[in-house]
């Protein structure tokens, strides 16, 4: 009776999630049961895995399940909410334009500059997308702007107004005919040449 409570619950959630009813609903119950039989997890994490994957990004069947099971991993591994994490994952994807067939770079670069910086992928996220615009401006993709922002955060530097700073310097930078890379490149050394 239990085993079949935790069942319903989840599929309920699909359900609340998706407003999928009938024939499309048993679609749903498919991929439930897919991804639950592959993947040693909570079902309830099944049933808002699948819920949101197919609100957030339209997907069904193996595509549907592939990326549910990614979500899932993301979650389990970053200590984060499958739900959050979905939503989070899809307006990061927006502010940089990317296509749903990203999702595994952006949850692998997100992960790795969490590792690496101790930067939670909540706060990483949420740095992103607000950066997004003068991130993109300054050229760099989304793997590289998550590890500048997570390096921020990190460094407890204002990233709002260190992406101001850089924005400014890619100008200067631009007026002697050289890229933001070169340019900062070429002050970090002449910073750690300097004598003062």
């Amino acid at each position: 009776i239990a085993a079949f409570s935790e069942v319903d619950d989840a599929l309920d959630t699909i359900v609340t999630k998706t407003g999928a009813t009938g024939a499309e609903m048993g679609k749903f119950e498919d991929s439930f049961r897919e991804v639950a039989k592959s993947m040693p997890v909570e079902l309830q994490a099944v049933g808002d895995a699948i819920g949101e994957v197919n609100t957030q990004f339209g997907f069904t069947g193996d595509k549907l399940e592939k990326a549910s099971e990614q979500m899932i991993k993301f979650a389990e591994i970053n200590g984060q909410d499958v739900t959050a994490s979905t939503i989070a994952s899809k307006e990061a994807m927006e502010a940089f334009e990317l296509k749903a067939e990203d999702l595994d770079m952006v949850l692998d670069s997100v992960t790795k500059t969490a590792q690496n910086t101790g930067v939670g992928t909540d706060k990483l996220f949420d740095s992103v997308v607000r950066g997004a615009p003068q991130l993109k401006s300054l050229g760099l993709n989304f793997a590289q702007a998550t590890e500048v922002m997570g390096r921020f955060e990190q460094k407890g530097i204002d990233s709002s107004k260190a992406l101001s700073y850089m924005s400014r310097a890619q100008v200067t930078f631009a007026k002697e005919g050289k890229t933001l890379e070169e340019g900062l490149a070429e002050l970090t050394e002449k910073m750690k040449n300097s004598k003062s």
